[in-house]
């Protein structure tokens, strides 16, 4: 059976849609120049008009199963799995900060392992519906993804700042203090290393992958509001995390980083942007732990 992005970039009106791309230079607003016509510019626009096409064309039975297939891995893989297979090799996970080296080398290796199979995963279950997904990153669109991802960490702190403050009027109750500081005030550094990649590469890329690239998208195209698809994804985003104390500036961040993916014709704006901001919290973390140890 052929996917809906087959259907839909085999049908006549899309075919002309992407004949009209290519013939029509784009106009970028922020320069005010158009795209040499060297097929590059031309290709991308086409391609980005039956995505959206797609997007437009899912039904509500495709984006319900695609939602709930992301919600299994998310839950078993994020959660479940981890938990289960440390206990299995030995790895005592209730308490980060009193294991050693090579069992932190051995959990850390673990959660990168599930996260690269939650990864595959959202990819398979995404190609199922056709909502393929495009990574394209230049100079300008990595400096934009910093940019916002510093913008991310300042807008989250601001938030945890407060709602500490409102709530138990102590600023310091919101430090972003984890088990992550474990890993990274480690003296190994393939421990810290692999932290870093699951933490700021791979957990980025899956989650913008879904909560941006799929979801803000699907929203969008079904509400035809920027603004609802920003506010929902995010709160999605936010939920998916399972935490009430962070809910509020995971909230935030997740606005940042749906800014990031509408700014961009590619959602590796928004990994970017969101790689900066958990590095940010991890740096964060392992000095407040140092100091508090």
């Amino acid at each position: 059976m052929r996917s809906a992005y087959s259907r839909i970039a085999a049908s006549p009106a899309a075919k002309t849609r992407a004949r009209r791309a290519r013939r029509q230079p784009r106009r970028r607003a922020t320069s005010g120049r158009i795209d040499s016509e060297d097929g590059g510019e031309d290709t991308v626009n086409a391609d980005d008009a039956l995505v959206r096409e797609v997007f437009r064309a899912l039904d509500s039975g495709a984006i319900t199963e695609t939602s709930l297939r992301f919600a299994y891995a998310w839950t078993a893989l994020g959660y479940v799995v981890p938990g289960a297979v440390a206990s299995a090799v030995g790895v005592d996970v209730s308490d980060a900060s009193a294991l050693d080296d090579r069992a932190l080398m051995t959990l850390a290796v673990i959660l990168l392992a599930c996260e690269g199979a939650k990864a595959a995963f959202t990819t398979r279950t995404l190609d199922r519906v056709g909502a393929n997904a495009t990574f394209r990153l230049d100079a300008a669109e990595t400096a934009r993804g910093v940019a916002f991802g510093i913008l991310a960490a300042v807008v989250a702190r601001g938030v945890d700042y407060a709602c500490d403050a409102l709530v138990s009027h102590d600023v310091m109750n919101g430090a972003p203090v984890s088990g992550a500081a474990s890993f990274m005030t480690s003296g190994d550094a393939a421990v810290v290393a692999t932290t870093v990649a699951a933490s700021c590469a791979v957990a980025p890329f899956l989650e913008e992958l879904f909560f941006r690239h799929f979801l803000l998208r699907t929203i969008e195209s079904k509400t035809q509001s920027r603004v609802i698809a920003i506010v929902g994804s995010s709160a999605v985003f936010a939920g998916a995390h399972l935490s009430a104390h962070d809910a509020p500036s995971l909230f935030a961040c997740g606005a940042v980083f749906a800014a990031a993916a509408t700014s961009s014709r590619t959602f590796g704006v928004s990994v970017v942007a969101h790689g900066v901001y958990n590095a940010s919290v991890l740096i964060e973390s392992s000095l407040i732990y140092s100091h508090s140890g």
